[in-house]
């Protein structure tokens, strides 16, 4: 081992009770070292854009509104696709971002993500799963999801989603 310095091996060995080994090594004191946490930037806060949730489980609805209240943003919720739906229907011009679960009963992500955009072509998505494999199905179904985001996931990297998504020219 390079640079190591000092320690000892000491060997005794009588025929008939066998042989031992002794080894002494230096002890050793390391220096702390001390490195300064990476600092992450805070995550982006919003300016007052709606951004409507569509979740069936209430509590990551509940969970996904206080990250993004919390952050500045106005949140409405839809426990279904219909229920989104009927949301988006009545505010359309006030909503600026969807968040939605890709599945869920009564109207499942996909058949309301293209309601959506038969409502609104250019419609903001950002769509949820914690099914990997619904990625692809979601992209598939609607070119118009413009990030996926894999349960579980962070509130930095929610925030840091939307505020993409929001920032990001239409396609």
């Amino acid at each position: 081992m390079s640079g190591t310095i000092g320690g000892q091996i000491r060997v005794t060995s009588e025929p008939g009770r066998g042989t031992r080994f002794r080894v002494y090594l230096p002890a050793h004191r390391s220096v702390p070292v001390t490195t300064s946490p990476a600092v992450e930037p805070p995550p982006p806060r919003g300016h007052g854009e709606t951004i409507l949730v569509v979740d069936d489980e209430p509590e990551i609805r509940t969970i996904i509104g206080q990250v993004l209240g919390s952050a500045g943003y106005q949140v409405l919720f839809g426990e279904d696709g219909a229920a989104g739906l009927l949301q988006y229907e009545q505010r359309p011009s006030q909503i600026a971002l969807v968040v939605t679960d890709m599945m869920m009963p009564v109207r499942g992500g996909e058949d309301f993500v293209r309601d959506l955009v038969r409502l609104n072509p250019a419609v903001r998505i950002i769509a949820v799963s914690g099914v990997v494999a619904n990625e692809a199905n979601g992209r598939a179904s609607a070119p118009q999801v413009a990030a996926f985001l894999a349960k579980p996931f962070t509130a930095a990297s929610l925030l840091r989603t939307v505020r993409g998504v929001l920032f990001t020219a239409p396609a």
